[in-house]
């Protein structure tokens, strides 16, 4: 259900109502909540007893950071107001969920038990969009095309601040701001949008756990491997 006065923020009881464990979902950019709750099969199998569902709509992430000040302040206030004995832990998808984590952790810091990255944190590089746009046409002249006329368009979006000005800043954030909370990292050799190379240098810097699969996609690594998922979440929660 949507909490009162919150806005787009949603709290769900799982079937494991006694477990102290509160998961927050930072939703991808413009999904939808139901987008987001085809998530919570799985989660259930974890030991979790409530979700609690952030939707980050696409203004967010194109103009400014009032909004995404204004959703913090609401979470806080929901989580200390009903969730306060309990475990919270936060779980970003992809670029537009993690885009979310200098303030989390600004507001938050000490009452986070843990943090995982889905599909994320994304780079904000034209370069690598325009990858993932051409890995998603068909032949190889609308590849080029499109990529390149893509790589164009995309920038002024990527290197002004015409954008939220935490593009240019929360990599770098989560390159090197100490959490003090366990970290996992969830990706996969065949994310474009999330290369190796780039989240290696956040396990490293950071400590932090690495669930890396070999074959799914941007976002489809509970989907194609929903046992070591589960079991690598579980591990993380204990």
């Amino acid at each position: 259900m949507s909490l009162a006065g919150t806005g787009k923020i949603f709290a769900y009881n799982t079937k494991n109502k006694s477990s102290p464990n509160v998961f927050v979902l930072f939703g991808w950019t413009g999904a939808s909540y139901d987008d987001v709750k085809a998530k919570h099969k799985l989660l259930e199998q974890t030991d979790v007893g409530t979700i609690v569902t952030v939707i980050t709509p696409p203004r967010t992430i194109l103009f400014n950071d009032f909004l995404m000040k204004m959703t913090t302040r609401k979470l806080k206030n929901i989580l200390e107001d009903n969730y306060c004995r309990q475990k919270i832990y936060i779980l970003y998808y992809s670029g537009g969920g993690s885009l979310y984590h200098p303030l989390i952790h600004e507001e938050m810091a000490g009452k986070i038990s843990g943090y995982i990255f889905d599909s994320s944190p994304v780079p904000f590089k034209q370069h690598i969009f325009a990858s993932w746009i051409d890995s998603k046409l068909g032949n190889r002249l609308t590849k080029f095309i499109v990529g390149r006329f893509s790589y164009l368009l995309m920038w002024p979006y990527f290197n002004t601040r015409m954008c939220n000005p935490m593009l240019l800043t929360y990599n770098q954030y989560v390159l090197n701001t100490k959490p003090n909370a366990n970290i996992l990292l969830i990706t996969s050799k065949s994310d474009l949008l999330v290369p190796v190379s780039h989240i290696g240098d956040i396990v490293k810097s950071q400590s932090a756990d690495l669930l890396l699969f070999d074959k799914s996609g941007h976002l489809e690594h509970d989907n194609m491997y929903p046992t070591e998922y589960v079991k690598k979440i579980n591990e993380f929660l204990c």
